[in-house]
C-alpha cells in the first residue's frame, strides 16, 4: 500500500470493514413496480438488428438455452440451464466476473426480438430470477463494484426493451426492477476510489446509465449527476494529453473509450447534453489508437492486452465513424456492416457508415510523449514497416495493476507480417503463466542477473517500479531514431543502469544499441531477448548471428556485433494474443557476463521480403 494515496487508503479500510458487516447482513429486495422506475416517454435504448446477424446470434443463443457458457476461450455446460454463479473452470475469478456481467443477455434478447420465440426471452428471465435467487446480498463476487457496474447497464438496457414484452409477466420484471434498484443504490456508496483506474469510470458510467434510465425514480437525477461529475473528474485526470490512458493497455483504452462513447450515445438518445470533455476525451483515444495501430489492422498487445477485448477493434472504430462522420475510423478491412454498429446507431447511422469510403492505415511515424510510445514507420518495396518502442511508465504508480516489466521493450511488424512480438498476457489468475508474461525476459529487452525490471507481488501489485526517461527522438529525411534509459536495476547492490537507442535504417535495418552502466564493481549476467512470431530459426555461433524464416517468406537477420563472448541460443516461447490461448513460438536468447563499467552491446536486425 505504500504508493496508494490517502483516499485510495481510507477506501480500502472501509471495504474491509464494511464487507464484515455486509456479511452479516441480510437485506431483503425493495419492493418497486418495473413502471414506477422505468419512464415510458424515454424510447428503449439499443436498434433492432436487421436479419442478416440472425445465424450467429441463434447459435449463442441456443448455446445459452442449453446451459452453455463461454469466457476467455473456455466454455462450460451446467447440468441445468441455469450455472453455477460461484463457478470458475480453472479457478480464474475472471471467468467467473464475466458470468456475472450478464452481456450474454444481449443474444437472448436479439434472439427473440428477431424470431419472437418466447424461450430465448424466457431463458434470460430464469437467469436473472435465478442470480437473484443464489446471490443475495452480500456476495463477493456478486456484489464486488466492477461486476456490479458492468451488469446495471446491461439489466437496465435489458429492462427497457422488455418493460412492455408479452411474453413475460409483469411480476417478474418488477421483481427484476426492484433488485436492479437495490445494486445501483448500493453501487452509488461503495464506488471503487480504493482500485481506481478504469473500475471506477465503469462505475461511474453504471451510475450514469441508471439515473437517465431509470429516470422515473426520486434518486435518479442524483444518481446521473454523480456519475457525470465523476465522468467529467476521471476523463480529466486519467486519460492523458496524447490520447492514451494512464494504464497503458491497449484493452483498457478500449474498456474506457466504450464507456464514454456509449454514455455519449445514451446522452444523445434521451436529449440530454453531452458534456464537451467527454467529446474530447473520445476524439483523442480514437486518435491515439489509430496512431498506435499496426500495418497488419492490429494493436500492440501494450501491458495486459488481448486481441479483440472488450471488443473488436473494427467495431469500435465503425461506430465512431458513423457517430462523427470520420472516414478515418473506417478500417481498410471493415467494410461490411456489424451488429455493434446496427445495435447501437441503427438504420441511419449504418447508412452513414457504407457512405464514408474507408481510410488507409497511417505511414508516418509518431511520439506519443505523454503516454511513451514512440512508432517508427516506414515504406519498402509498397510494404508499412513498425516499430514500437516503450519508453513510458508502466502505469500509474499509485495503482499499476496491469503493469508489466516491459520497459524499453519493442515489437516489429512488416506489412501484415509479425516479426517481434510481445507475448500477451494469457490469464489473471496468480501463479507460473501471469508471472511469466509480466516478466521482463517475457519481452524484447535487457534483463539483469536474470531478474525483473519491476518487482511484482501478487498478480496485480508492483513493490519496485521501473522509470523510464527519454533521451532523444529524432527523424530525418532517411532515418528515424529513439534513446531512452530506464533504472529498474539501480536498486542493486551493484547497481545498473540500462540505456536503449533504437535507429531505423532504410530500407529494411533497424539497429539497437544497448549500453550497461555497472556502478558497482559485481559481475553481472546479462539477457537480451527477442521473442519472435511463429518462424523456424538457424544459428551461426561464430558469427554471433541468428536467422528466422516465417511462413510469409519474410525472413529476419538478427547479428550482434561487440567483442565479448556471448552465448546464442533459440528457445521454446509463448505467445499469448488472446484468453487462456497458448501458441509456441521461438526465443532469440543472447547472454554474456561482464563485470564492466559501461558495457555496450549492439544488436542489428535486418528483414528481407
Amino acid at each position: 500500500m505504500s504508493r496508494m494515496t490517502p483516499l485510495q487508503i481510507i477506501w480500502r479500510f472501509r471495504r474491509l470493514a464494511l464487507q464484515q458487516l455486509w456479511r452479516r447482513q441480510q437485506r431483503a429486495i425493495p419492493a418497486y413496480k418495473i413502471a414506477s422506475l422505468l419512464s415510458p416517454k424515454i424510447n428503449p435504448f439499443g436498434y433492432p438488428l436487421p436479419d442478416q446477424f440472425l445465424s450467429p446470434i441463434l447459435a449463442r443463443a441456443e448455446a445459452l438455452c442449453a446451459g452453455e457458457f463461454n469466457f476467455l476461450n473456455q466454455t462450460v455446460r451446467f447440468s441445468h440451464t441455469v450455472p453455477d454463479w460461484s463457478y470458475s473452470p480453472d479457478g480464474d475469478p475472471l471467468w467467473t466476473y464475466n458470468l456475472h456481467y450478464f452481456e450474454y443477455g444481449y443474444d437472448l434478447l436479439w434472439a427473440y426480438q428477431l424470431t419472437q420465440k418466447p424461450r430465448y426471452i424466457n431463458q434470460l428471465s430464469s437467469l436473472v430470477d435465478h442470480w437473484i435467487v443464489e446471490n443475495p446480498f452480500w456476495n463477493r463476487i456478486a456484489w464486488n463494484p466492477y461486476p456490479l457496474s458492468r451488469r446495471i447497464i446491461v439489466w437496465s438496457t435489458l429492462l427497457q426493451h422488455l418493460q412492455n414484452c408479452p411474453d413475460l409477466a409483469v411480476s417478474r420484471l418488477d421483481r427484476w426492477a426492484s433488485s436492479l434498484y437495490q445494486q445501483v443504490t448500493f453501487l452509488a456508496s461503495n464506488l471503487e476510489y480504493d482500485i481506481d483506474n478504469n473500475h471506477l469510470i465503469t462505475n461511474a458510467r453504471a451510475l450514469v446509465w441508471a439515473g437517465l434510465i431509470l429516470a422515473d425514480h426520486y434518486q435518479a437525477a442524483q444518481w446521473l449527476r454523480s456519475g457525470l461529475r465523476l465522468m467529467e473528474r476521471e476523463a480529466q485526470r486519467q486519460i492523458l494529453a496524447d490520447g492514451g490512458h494512464w494504464e497503458r493497455s491497449t484493452s483498457y483504452q478500449m474498456v474506457v473509450l466504450q464507456d464514454y462513447l456509449e454514455t455519449m450515445l445514451l446522452l444523445t438518445h434521451c436529449n440530454q447534453p453531452i458534456p464537451a470533455i467527454f467529446t474530447e476525451t473520445v476524439v483523442r483515444m480514437f486518435d491515439f489508437l489509430r496512431a498506435i495501430i499496426r500495418p497488419d489492422g492490429k494493436l500492440p498487445l501494450l501491458n495486459d492486452s488481448v486481441q479483440n477485448y472488450p471488443i473488436n477493434l473494427t467495431e469500435l472504430f465503425s461506430v465512431g465513424a458513423a457517430y462523427f462522420k470520420w472516414s478515418n475510423l473506417k478500417l481498410p478491412v471493415a467494410e461490411k456492416l456489424n451488429p455493434y454498429l446496427a445495435w447501437l446507431m441503427g438504420p441511419e447511422g449504418c447508412s452513414t457508415y457504407l457512405l464514408l469510403a474507408s481510410s488507409a492505415l497511417p505511414t508516418a511515424s509518431v511520439a506519443l510523449n505523454e503516454s511513451g510510445y514512440y512508432i517508427m514507420r516506414g515504406v519498402a518495396d509498397g510494404v508499412t514497416t513498425y516499430l514500437l518502442f516503450d519508453c513510458g511508465a508502466i502505469g500509474p504508480s499509485h495503482s499499476p495493476a496491469h503493469a508489466h516489466a516491459d520497459t524499453l521493450s519493442f515489437e516489429l511488424v512488416i506489412g501484415c507480417q509479425p516479426i517481434i512480438v510481445d507475448p500477451g498476457v494469457y490469464e489473471y489468475k496468480a501463479g507460473q503463466w501471469r508471472n511469466l508474461f509480466r516478466s521482463t525476459r517475457c519481452h524484447n529487452t535487457v534483463t539483469v542477473d536474470g531478474l525483473n525490471q519491476s518487482e511484482f507481488w501478487g498478480n496485480f501489485r508492483v513493490a519496485e517500479i521501473a522509470e523510464a526517461q527519454l533521451h532523444d527522438w529524432q527523424m530525418t529525411t532517411d532515418s528515424v531514431w529513439v534513446e531512452g534509459q530506464q533504472n529498474g536495476y539501480m536498486r542493486l547492490k551493484s547497481p545498473v543502469l540500462h540505456r536503449r537507442r533504437i535507429e531505423y535504417r532504410e530500407p529494411l535495418q533497424w539497429v539497437i544499441s544497448d549500453i550497461l552502466e555497472n556502478e558497482g564493481q559485481a559481475i553481472h549476467q546479462y539477457e537480451w531477448w527477442f521473442h519472435l512470431a511463429p518462424a523456424s530459426c538457424t544459428i551461426d555461433t561464430e558469427a554471433q548471428h541468428c536467422f528466422a524464416h516465417f511462413d510469409s517468406g519474410c525472413c529476419l537477420s538478427i547479428t550482434v556485433q561487440q567483442p565479448t563472448a556471448i552465448q546464442i541460443t533459440v528457445e521454446e516461447g509463448w505467445l499469448s494474443s488472446e484468453w487462456k490461448q497458448q501458441q509456441t513460438a521461438p526465443v532469440v536468447h543472447f547472454s554474456c557476463t561482464s563485470a564492466k563499467k559501461k558495457l555496450q552491446l549492439k544488436t542489428i536486425l535486418t528483414v528481407t521480403l
